[in-house]
């Protein structure tokens, strides 16, 4: 835990240190404001509502955070620093991750306070908090999607440029197959990155639940295996 821990704050404050990350969360606040202000002009305000529909193309997010979480030690050649030390993979992958899941927790909790403010003190709506918190629940959980198939993506191409195309061109694809070829009657419909994590913000398949889970512990298990053919080769 000692290095996992080590690893986690490494790779946050290089996340925070960076443009990219403050631009996001620019993005966030105002993508929430956009949507408060829409939906009170329309007479009618729902914070948890707002919130999903604010975060429906959080997988944007999640790449532009993810999206050099392996490539950079290779490309600014810290790996062969970093593992020459007495570091495992595993330690080394989990560090990452938990670094992108915080900082992402903090994204989604900036938008989520700016909504209850709103909410409370300019449009003077009594908000269910406990609504709200579920869908901020829903959004960070269907999160581990995206990042998983950004991370593993990383892994595979060691390159930052080369996972942001692939990433952008593989949703897409899965996308177009999901809308017009695999049908909700079909199993696969449920196993797709793009449909699985729409389904768990929505709540419309309680078979997708798992499905984070399944897609985080499969790129643990494939980086670390792939981090370690890179050093044996």
């Amino acid at each position: 835990m000692r290095i996992v821990k080590a690893v986690f704050l490494y790779e946050f404050f290089r996340l925070l240190k960076s443009f990219r990350f403050y631009f996001l969360l620019f993005f966030s606040l105002f993508g929430s404001l956009v949507g408060i202000h829409m939906y009170s002009r329309m007479g009618s305000f729902d914070g948890a509502y707002v919130l999903k529909n604010v975060y429906f193309g959080f997988p944007i997010i999640i790449v532009a955070l993810s999206i050099d979480v392996f490539s950079f030690e290779f490309e600014s050649r810290h790996a062969q620093l970093i593992f020459s030390k007495p570091i495992s993979r595993l330690a080394f992958i989990l560090g990452k991750i938990f670094a992108l899941i915080i900082l992402f927790i903090f994204n989604l909790a900036s938008s989520s306070f700016l909504i209850i403010f709103y909410a409370y003190l300019v449009v003077h709506v009594s908000q269910d908090l406990l609504s709200l918190f579920l869908s901020f629940v829903d959004v960070l959980w269907a999160s581990l999607i995206p990042l998983s198939v950004t991370m593993l993506i990383n892994a595979f191409l060691l390159s930052t440029l080369g996972t942001f195309i692939l990433y952008l061109i593989l949703w897409y694809v899965l996308g177009f197959l999901s809308v017009f070829i695999i049908r909700p009657s079909n199993p696969l419909y449920y196993y797709l990155p793009n449909v699985s994590y729409q389904q768990i913000i929505w709540g419309k398949n309680s078979t997708t639940i798992l499905m984070p889970i399944l897609y985080l512990f499969l790129t643990v298990l494939l980086s670390k295996y792939r981090i370690k053919w890179m050093d044996v080769h």
